[in-house]
């Protein structure tokens, strides 16, 4: 969420069935789709679009590979292309709201958003840590994924 990252592999799960493939059983693992991510690079940009309660946009831009999936796909088609890199935004942006919700649990602000909310806000310089965690857990985040897969793993 903050900064750049170039190293790290992500995996996910998605429905068969969104690469127009019909799932073998009902409930079963064979109606999802496992893919392995590795990251080239990311970056990342946190804005402030609200004051009261804080409302922060965040902006990720991603660049990865393939490194494995479950489904023989054509991977050199554009539009499933597409579709994967649809799949890979959705999910990630699914687990960072999950990470986020964790984090104002914890009442832990490792991703510095207190940092950005003080540099956008006038007089908020000498603002407390105490006050900023009242805030932090009335925060809403809204995040924005953007990736691009570049590569396909080893097969290129």
């Amino acid at each position: 969420m903050h900064g750049k990252f170039s190293i790290g592999s992500y995996d996910t799960s998605v429905p068969a069935h969104i690469f127009g493939e019909e799932p073998k059983s009902r409930g079963s693992k064979k109606d999802r789709v496992q893919l392995v991510f590795d990251t080239i690079s990311s970056t990342s940009k946190i804005d402030l679009t609200q004051a009261s309660p804080p409302v922060f946009d965040i902006h990720i831009r991603l660049h990865a590979r393939i490194l494995e999936l479950t489904l023989p796909l054509k991977l050199e088609n554009a539009k499933l292309m597409k579709i994967m890199e649809n799949a890979l935004e959705k999910e990630m942006e699914k687990e960072l709201h999950k990470v986020v919700s964790k984090l104002q649990g914890f009442d832990v602000d490792p991703a510095g958003f207190g940092m950005v909310y003080r540099a956008n806000r006038r007089g908020m310089a000498n603002m407390t840590q105490a006050e900023w965690r009242k805030m932090f857990k009335e925060a809403r985040f809204r995040f924005h994924v953007k990736s691009t897969i570049i590569r396909n793993g080893v097969m290129d």
